[in-house]
């Protein structure tokens, strides 16, 4: 990767069936909507996750400057060249993480929704608010999903996200 050309990237991915789209409401009954069943991870799948999105940033060498994993969505940072490079090696590590756990964990349905978002950093203050935000975030969500989810195991996934992260240049 030539670093002098890269760029920072912040992307949220969802759980299959957390959250609810314009798309979904606009073409799908209510009454099928109201049936979706989002997948939830609870402190061990979180962990397992981290685990696999470590191992499959170093299998398709994502440069990765941090991420957090919550019982319904995935944050991270990451240094890619483009926007094509980004597409593809997001769709790897949603791919390798979703086949590796539906398989240990005998899941049937689908783990992750299809998209994710991305945001291009800007400067510097955008970049230290944004690890910032990641860092922190399972305390942002601490009242919605509770103790149990979240707070347990930071330092374990700390230790794991430090495996891979690469340093800021």
């Amino acid at each position: 990767m030539d670093i002098e050309n890269s760029e920072y990237c912040f992307v949220t991915w969802v759980t299959h069936n957390s959250r609810i789209s314009q798309r979904m409401e606009q073409f799908l009954p209510s009454n099928y909507i109201k049936k979706l069943s989002p997948v939830i991870l609870n402190m061990e799948d979180q962990l397992l996750i981290a685990k696999l999105i470590a191992e499959s940033c170093s299998l398709y060498k994502l440069s990765t400057i941090t991420f957090n994993i919550l019982p319904d969505h995935v944050h991270g940072l990451f240094r890619v060249e483009s926007e094509e490079e980004l597409i593809l090696k997001i769709g790897r590590i949603k791919g390798y993480t979703a086949h590796t756990f539906r398989k240990e964990k005998k899941l049937k349905s689908r783990l992750w929704a299809r998209k994710f978002n991305r945001d291009w950093i800007v400067d510097d203050d955008h970049l230290n608010s944004v690890i910032n935000y990641i860092d922190l975030n399972h305390l942002k969500h601490e009242k919605s999903w509770g103790r149990e989810f979240l707070c347990g195991f930071h330092s374990e996934l700390r230790n794991i996200v430090r495996s891979v992260s690469t340093p800021i240049i």
